[in-house]
């Protein structure tokens, strides 16, 4: 009896290893064939019908849109995997879909990575929204009225888009979003890095629970921040009210012009404050000066340096 346990030991944890791959757990995945270059998209949806929004939804795909000649969607997926395509209430649904026998998930392995490449002409002027559960999303070079994207785990990338209304949300990854412009921009993340480069809105907000921010040749009126923990550095090319909110973390913040130029309403809870050339900086809990001038900033940091530095004084590593 003593000598079968080996044997009914290791039947057991090759059970609850195949268990963990159908559940989609893939510790050493290779990256899918249906990235080979040259691979036959297992569908192409031709996108047709009226409509005014696109909603795409993936579970695990990585997305990438881009600007093309005509609206079309290319799909690399697994065989139990397809994109469903409906037209209701003037929206165009893209939908990714399961097809695969819970008990064959059991004991089936896949390193497959589901991959999309949707094209929409330059002409697309409509709403695009974009939720995608595991997988990374790249968009460029599209003109949208408003473009949203929500993703739970993934980086997501965004560069040369024009839009109304801009909104990135994402619960695990980073958020990178360059040359970029519309009349409001949001960006969020929970745990990850958030960058933003050469971007141009009226007004932008700026969140982030856990990672470090970095934001440079920015023009905006109006910029709101919040970072719960990590490092923020910003710098604006245009003169701007700036009000930030920080629990743990230095703040940086560059601006054109002189220092005044500027309002200042500072409090800095455990830390040092520097503003221009006083590089000694100041240990005041807070800091307030009116120069009757047209921008503000507001600083508020409970745990971290705060650092106001002007055009003629950049710091280096700000685009790092």
């Amino acid at each position: 009896m003593r000598r079968h346990l080996p044997v009914a030991l290791a039947a057991a944890l090759a059970l609850s290893a195949m268990t963990m791959a159908g559940c989609g757990f893939r510790p050493f995945e290779e990256p899918s064939s249906g990235q080979a270059e040259g691979k036959a998209p297992t569908q192409v949806l031709a996108l047709d019908g009226s409509y005014s929004a696109i909603d795409l939804r993936t579970d695990f795909a990585d997305i990438e849109i881009r600007s093309g000649e005509t609206a079309s969607c290319e799909v690399y997926m697994d065989k139990w995997y397809h994109m469903e395509q409906t037209v209701r209430d003037n929206t165009l649904y893209l939908s990714e879909k399961d097809s695969e026998p819970f008990w064959k998930k059991i004991f089936h392995f896949s390193s497959f990575r589901n991959r999309i490449v949707m094209t929409l002409p330059q002409d697309f002027t409509d709403t695009l929204t974009v939720e995608s559960d595991t997988g990374d999303v790249v968009i460029s070079g599209l003109d949208t009225d408003q473009l949203t994207v929500r993703a739970d785990t993934g980086d997501v990338q965004m560069s040369g888009l024009r839009s109304a209304g801009m909104t990135v949300k994402n619960d695990s990854g980073a958020v990178s979003l360059e040359n970029c412009t519309a009349h409001s921009i949001e960006a969020k993340t929970d745990t990850g890095k958030l960058v933003l480069t050469d971007c141009t809105a009226e007004s932008m907000d700026v969140q982030s629970d856990t990672g470090n921010i970095r934001m440079a040749g920015l023009r905006t009126g109006q910029i709101g921040l919040q970072n719960d923990t990590g490092d923020t550095k910003i710098q604006l090319s245009t003169g701007a009210d700036v009000s930030a909110q920080l629990d743990t973390g230095d703040f940086s913040l560059t601006l054109p012009g002189r220092e005044a130029d500027y309002n200042y309403d500072l409090v800095n809870m455990t830390g040092n404050t520097v503003i221009g050339s006083d590089h000694a900086g100041r240990s005041e809990l807070t800091y307030v000066v009116d120069n009757h001038a047209q921008s503000t900033v507001k600083v508020r940091n409970d745990t971290g340096d705060i650092k106001i530095l002007f055009s003629d004084q950049t710091e280096e590593g700000m685009r790092e």
